[in-house]
């Protein structure tokens, strides 16, 4: 069995998939700064973790996770409980799925979109 091959962003960064690449220069093009699997703290079932969300845009406090494999059902239960996290911090979180991806240059548009609906929602 290979190791994956990591993608390099426009940025010159290394991230874990083609479609987390796309993600990072979609966010790049629309001149939004970010950080990569920025370290969130949380606390359940008595111990502590540390979740990666895959983007963090910090001028909206907001996080983007792509959620690659949610065909998958392991997948989906990490997925899931994920989530619960994220809503139990209140951290906000615009989910992305492959789908997403299939937009065809409207990604920006729908992640924009996104941002904008979370902001007036704040």
């Amino acid at each position: 069995m290979s190791k994956a091959k990591k993608s390099i962003t426009k940025n010159g960064e290394q991230v874990k998939s083609k479609s987390e690449m796309t993600v990072a220069n979609c966010l790049r093009q629309l001149g939004l700064e970010y950080e990569y699997e920025k370290p969130v703290d949380v606390w359940a079932r008595g111990k502590a973790y540390t979740l990666l969300p895959d983007f963090y845009l910090p001028q909206f406090d907001i996080y983007i996770e792509f959620w690659g494999l949610a065909s998958q059902e392991e997948y989906r239960k990490k997925m899931a409980w994920k989530k619960k996290m994220y809503r139990r911090r209140n951290i906000i979180v615009i989910h992305l799925y492959p789908h997403h991806l299939k937009l065809k240059g409207k990604l920006n548009r729908l992640i924009m979109k996104k941002i904008k609906h979370q902001v007036k929602k704040g």
